[in-house]
Formats: structure tokens, sequence, C-alpha cells
């Protein structure tokens, strides 16, 4: 059975994980122009981390994920230009 999870409270950090490696692996091969992915490539990601996760994530779903990922990072990066770590 499948469930629909993705959101912080239901997205577990290995489907997380998973979702990252996806990408890197796309963006590695080429898949990612101009900073994006194209829509197949998005079909793709989602076929996979699905299979992986047994879940169905939508591909929206991944797509707002990769925006809140990338807002954690820009934070992050202010904070080590700013902190002492």
């Amino acid at each position: 059975m499948l469930t629909i999870c993705m959101e912080s409270k239901l997205c577990p950090e290995t489907a997380v994980k998973n979702f990252i490696d996806i990408m890197v692996e796309e963006s590695t091969k080429g898949n990612m122009q101009n900073g994006g992915f194209h829509s197949r490539i998005w079909n793709s990601m989602t076929y996979w981390l699905n299979s992986i996760t047994n879940c169905s994530y939508k591909k929206e779903q991944l797509k707002a994920k990769i925006h809140r990922l990338q807002a954690l990072y820009h934070e992050f990066s202010l904070l080590l230009q700013h902190a002492r770590f």
C-alpha cells in the first residue's frame, strides 16, 4: 500500500536523503539544465523516489520540497557567514 508523505511530519529523513541522491544522480548525468530539471526528469525522479520509499509522492510535492531545502541551505549559509563555527 502506498502512502502519501512529504510534509516534514510525514517525510522521514531517509526519504529526503533518497530524494537528494536521486537529484544528484540526475544532475551528474547532465539532466539539470539552467538550474532546474525538465518535466520528464521530474516525472522520472518522482517514480524512482516512490519506488524506493513505497510512498506516492506527487511531482508538485517534490518541487515544493526542493524549494524548502534550498531555503534551509540559504539560511544555513548565512548563519555560517555570521557565526563562529
